[in-house]
């Protein structure tokens, strides 16, 4: 009896376990489907990349098989403990579509799975030879093409749209096709008995070679004997990365393009009639030109590379001979080509050889190298009269000869001609001095040297000796060497802190996160810092208008850029302090900013404020000086005030340092330039206490009054300083708003905006800053309903649009801020009085972009007042609503720009408290359908941003209602899921909905905001026209990108449709559905003649993004036509045989003709009746 209870208890725990088992193969075989899915030619770039990273992962753990990736997985992980078929005929079509897919490393990951998949799987090697590229299927007959027939039929459809465009990714597809077909013609493969077997020999990798070199010769002499010709239906590109031979080739094309890429001016190459013939520009001749030079450099790189694999001298000798004409025609290349775009392949391919010849070991290469190395300084020379702002492809030739001999007796000597030529003094010919200059090419050699990767631990030791060349050249008479010496100390400034410094830190403020540089790396650098940055008085004797005499004061920006992100020496803090307080008072203003933010990185560690009060120990100061020193305090300001906790404690602090400076300054003879920092100073504080520690009655309050009170002398009050009337004035407004005067606030602002309107917008802008629901919350009644006012009198009486237009965005942020404090707070912006803020008619023209986007932020935060506490919906504030979601619609559209979409979001952003009032269900009023779908748009926008905003808006939206604030938070993409879902069941009843999601799913103009469907509805866009539209193949080269590359058109229509079979049958009007049953009939029909007359696999017809967008709409509206149908829709009564019967006739002409697998598998489910109802 107990022996049974065991069996019983294991047999349950082995059901257990096998349930389990099957439940998790259930859902890898889900998940390998939802990865297909998201191959598909409509997804996103991120969706195209994930998936395919997600397969090589999968591929490398050996889900599909051990000997798919070559053995064990990387870095010891744990195999799959089970084989799943990743690789069905459907999954293989979806890969070799993505060859042509206008992003690289899609094109890359694709091929790359494609190639390792079938490397050494029998099954999937008879997938790749005889497969139908569909599903095998019991119940009809498939279609079988022969291993020729498809392989031809990919590399012929990659060849055709090759040319029929000349695009780079069409081109790249093309050889990544042949790529694929030379890999299985070229490997032997163990295959099964019985398996189709082609010919495997290398002769058959060879002749296809052969053929592709041919084809490559033909247009080669087509091109010679009519250079005009050239770019004219001979698209090289995809032919020249197939191959991996043929060097004269290469060469010949070389002598086709010099003409282009070596002319400094090539547009005025072709000739006005060659350019009227052809339709082609000079923009177009330079891209098939480069493009052709970097396709046949890729070429030459890859047969050196080959080289690299031999060992055996004996070859090694055999192949010199091509390496050295290789790396001549590079040579060649790099010292005369003008087009940056090319440098980049072709100093590859140099480099390769540059190595190549070291690896060798014989004299001939030896020698080669050597004269290479004399030929570039030649080149120095000769070409010192032709000099560029890069030298062109001069420093890629010193920098691949020295990076095949890093540390060796070559770069050693490379170093020193190198520095000699940059140290040469200027020849003094006044004819000559202007145009032969060598010192511009070695100083460009030495800055690539030191920005090479692979000469880092060479040139470690030559730092010092670079930074004193670099000074050296700032200090020339010469701007080229000047310009050229700046290049080189940036370079050495990033060898040795790295080029990822915050962004922050360009602006002055270095964090101090930021990597300070280790002086024991680099001791030369801590006694060159004190001679680099001097101190003596000549430097403030120089005339900053004369360039002449301000070469020295030049030489001092690299001196302190290196000192702020170096920070002082060991020991030598005061030294470097006094040095750097010293430039604060240069007679040069730039000098004296770049000395205050030195300055600043240098007490980040230390006492802020005990700093700013050593500054200002000296009794008597030069206006430079105090201005110096006032830039100073006011970085040192920007850093303290930055955290947002700060304590009354250091506020008290700062205000003493302020009266100390103040006190300074008025035993001074006044400066406009220096009172107006001053007050910018005090600003910045006064903001700070107000943001965070406003209060009624308050000590440090009344002082923060006192002191911008008295800032401002009396004899500056009339000053037609621009920054002084700009800081006087937000000085003035922050002590009113500091006292509650905002009476008087507003009558300053007023009296000023009429004469002075950019001090105006200066100090509104400022003022926006302080408008967080903290801020407004202490406010009183009276207070915040006068500062509403102000902006809508400046809005009302400034005829300066940008005056306006901050007025406009800051009543709004008031007006949003009762989001946190209630509206009952304000009686008297209410209703109809609070649409008096904006004219609602939307023919009205406003006179800027900015303004216009601030006035449809404000129409959401007005609107949101006078609804929050309406019973009933009267007919004028619908008719408003209805104008709003009109402008709405319009600025969310695709073309327009950010900031008017952005505009938009936050209109309804600030309307979200009437979507969902405080503690209240969320509203379904039938009036706000129209925002809500304008609002599900905004999570498919191209701008995360602004997909994040409205993903907030929907989280509050569907939050619990007892919570003020959201208590769940969503993505974008599960945002739009659960909203559409909640807008299948809240408007269930809604005409309006049904008429919107059938032109959503159909890809018809949205209808707009009218409620009722009418008679007149229909779908007029013929769906004939739109295949034939669809199919067309835009020959542009330089195609136009899409507007919104998030957006997957198939997934949207694939969510609308969902919405319509969930709809009430009340909600769908005869008419519209009687239309929708029309569109789908004829969709079907003509899906189904055109599989009848092509044939379909990859690349074909329905590979196009817009033609399987369109088929896919078609099978999703035969799903919804059906589901009408069992509904008994009006309308549709009787058309489910139809529409069946036009389902199963497509399939069966799909399966013979192999049309995209998931158009079949969609109808197949139509069909059952699996799309859910």
């Amino acid at each position: 009896m107990h022996l049974g209870k065991q069996n019983d208890s294991a047999n349950e725990t082995l059901a257990l376990l096998r349930t389990s088992f099957f439940d998790h193969l259930n859902l890898i075989d889900w998940y390998i489907g939802f990865l297909k899915s998201e191959l598909q030619p409509t997804s996103s770039y991120q969706a195209h990349i994930t998936s395919l990273s997600v397969l090589t992962i999968l591929l490398q753990h050996g889900c599909n098989g051990p000997d798919f990736f070559g053995g064990r997985p990387p870095d010891g992980r744990v195999e799959w403990p089970w084989k799943i078929q990743i690789f069905s005929p459907g999954m293989n079509r979806m890969l070799l579509d993505l060859m042509v897919n206008p992003f690289d490393d899609v094109r890359g990951k694709s091929v790359n799975i494609l190639r390792r998949a079938h490397k050494n799987s029998a099954y999937l090697y008879n997938t790749w030879e005889k497969t139908t590229f569909i599903r095998p299927r019991t119940s009809r007959q498939s279609r079988t093409e022969s291993s020729s027939k498809l392989k031809a039929g990919v590399v012929s459809r990659a060849w055709l749209l090759m040319n029929q465009t000349g695009r780079p990714d069409h081109s790249d597809g093309f050889a990544r096709s042949l790529d694929l077909l030379f890999d299985r013609t070229s490997k032997s493969v163990t295959i099964p008995s019985g398996a189709f077997q082609p010919n495997r020999s290398i002769e058959a990798g060879v002749e296809l070679c052969e053929k592709i070199v041919q084809d490559l010769e033909m247009k080669l002499q087509m091109t010679l004997s009519s250079p005009d010709k050239m770019i004219i239906g001979t698209h090289i590109s995809g032919l020249l990365t197939s191959l991996r031979r043929v060097i004269e080739c290469c060469e010949q094309i070389w002598d086709c393009v010099r003409k282009v890429l070596c002319d400094d001016s090539p547009e005025g190459i072709i000739s006005e009639d060659n350019e009227d013939e052809f339709e082609l520009g000079a923009k177009d001749r330079l891209s098939y030109s480069w493009r052709a030079l970097m396709d046949s450099s890729c070429l030459l790189r890859g047969i050196v590379m080959t080289f690299m694999d031999i060992r055996d001298i004996e070859t090694s000798k055999q192949v010199t001979e091509d390496l050295l004409r290789i790396g001549r025609l590079s040579f060649e290349q790099l010292a005369e080509l003008r087009h940056r775009g090319a440098f980049s392949s072709v100093s590859q391919t140099f480099a390769a050889c540059c190595r190549v010849c070291v690896m060798f070991r014989n004299t001939v290469s030896q020698d080669m190298l050597r004269k290479w190395y004399e030929e570039t300084l030649s080149c120095i020379h000769d070409k010192a009269s032709t000099i560029t702002r890069r030298s062109a492809g001069i420093p890629s030739l010193i920098t691949g000869i020295l990076s095949a001999n890093a540390g060796g007796e070559l770069f050693i000597r490379g170093m020193t001609d190198l520095q000699s030529i940059a140290r040469a003094p200027i020849i003094s010919s006044a004819k000559e001095q202007e145009s032969w200059l060598p010192q511009v090419h070695a100083l460009n050699c030495l800055k690539d040297i030191f920005m090479s990767s692979k000469l880092g631990p060479s040139v470690e030791p030559y730092v010092a000796q670079g930074l004193d060349i670099a000074v050296y050249s700032l200090e020339s008479q010469m701007w080229p060497i000047r310009n050229c010496g700046v290049m080189l100390y940036k370079a050495l400034i990033d060898r040795i802190f790295g080029n990822n410094v915050p962004e922050g830190a360009e602006a002055g403020h270095l964090t101090k996160s930021t990597s300070r540089m280790s002086y024991g790396r680099a001791p030369e650098i801590a006694e060159l810092l004190p001679r680099l940055l001097r101190t003596d008085s000549s430097l403030n004797e120089a005339d900053p208008v004369d360039p002449a005499s301000s070469l020295s004061v030049e030489a001092i920006f690299p001196a302190l850029e290196l000192f702020r992100r170096a920070g002082p020496p060991p020991g030598r803090y005061d030294l470097a302090r006094d040095a750097i307080t010293y430039h604060l008072g240069s007679q040069v203003w730039l000098v004296r900013a770049m000395a205050a933010r030195t300055f600043n990185s240098f007490v980040q560690d230390r006492d802020g404020i005990e700093e700013i009060n050593r500054l200002f120990q000296s009794s008597y100061l030069s206006h430079n000086e105090l201005h110096g020193r006032l830039l100073a305090v006011k970085y040192i300001l920007e850093t303290i005030l930055v955290d947002d906790d700060v304590s009354i404690t250091i506020l008290r602090r700062l205000l003493d340092s302020l009266d100390i400076i103040r006190t300074i300054m008025i035993a001074m003879r006044l400066c406009s330039v220096n009172v107006a920092l001053l007050l910018d100073v005090m600003n910045i504080v006064t903001t700070k206490y107000l943001g965070k520690h406003y209060s009624r009655s308050n000590e440090l309050l009344e002082r923060f009054v006192c002191l911008l009170s008295s800032g401002i002398p009396e004899g500056l009050n009339n000053s037609n300083d621009t920054l002084l009337n700009r800081a006087t004035l937000l000085s003035r407004s922050l002590s009113h708003l500091a006292s509650r005067n905002m009476q008087a606030l507003g009558e300053l602002i007023m009296s000023v905006s009429t004469h002075d309107p950019d001090s105006t917008r200066s100090t509104l802008i400022r003022l926006s800053s302080l408008h967080s629901w903290a801020f407004v919350k202490e406010l009183g009644r009276d207070d915040w309903y006068q500062l509403a006012q102000l902006y809508t009198k400046l809005r009302a009486s400034s005829k300066a649009a940008y005056v306006k237009e901050v007025a406009t965005s800051n009543l709004a942020e008031l007006l949003e801020a009762l989001d946190w404090i209630g509206p009952q707070k304000v009686t008297d912006i209410t209703q109809e009085g609070s649409c008096q803020l904006v004219c609602w008619e939307s023919s009205e023209v406003a006179q800027s972009p900015a303004l216009a986007d601030a006035e449809l932020r404000l129409r959401g935060s007005v609107l949101a007042v006078w609804c929050s506490d309406v019973k009933s919906w009267p007919e004028e504030l619908q008719r408003r609503i209805n104008i709003w979601v009109h402008m709405l619609i319009s600025a969310g559209h695709e073309r327009t720009d950010f900031p008017t979409r952005k505009a938009a979001v936050q209109s309804l952003s600030a309307f979200k408290r009437v979507f969902r009032p405080s503690k209240s269900e969320t509203n379904t009023n039938d009036h706000f359908l129209g925002a809500y779908l304008v609002l599900y748009d905004t999570l498919n926008d191209d701008d995360e941003e602004l997909r994040e905003m409205g993903a907030s808006i929907v989280s509050y939206i569907l939050s619990d209602p007892s919570k003020n604030s959201p208590d769940i938070s969503l993505i974008p993409l599960s945002a739009g899921r659960r909203f559409s879902q909640w807008l299948s069941v809240q408007y269930n009843q809604s005409p309006y909905l049904c008429i919107n999601a059938t032109s959503r799913l159909t890809g018809a103009p949205q209808i707009g905001t009218n409620m009722r469907p009418s008679p007149n509805f229909s779908l007029d866009h013929s769906i004939s026209s739109l295949l034939t539209n669809a199919r067309k193949v835009n020959t542009t080269l330089f195609a136009e990108e899409k507007q919104n590359l998030f957006l997957n058109p198939v997934k949207e229509a694939e969510t609308w449709s969902c919405i319509l079979k969930q709809l009430s049958p009340s909600a769908v009007d005869a008419n519209v559905a009687a239309c929708l049953a029309e569109w789908t009939l004829q969709g079907l029909r003509a899906l189904t003649a055109t599989a009848e007359k092509e044939f379909d696999g990859p690349l074909g017809w329905t590979a196009k993004p817009e033609v399987f967008t369109l088929g896919m709409r078609v099978v999703l509206a035969a799903e919804v036509v059906r589901c009408w149908a069992r509904k008994s829709v009006k309308g549709v009564l009787g058309k489910e045989v139809e529409i069946t019967d036009a389902l199963t006739r497509f399939v069966d002409v799909g399966c013979e003709t192999a049309v995209h697998e998931l158009w079949l598998e969609r109808a197949e489910r139509a069909i059952a009746g699996d799309g859910g109802d």
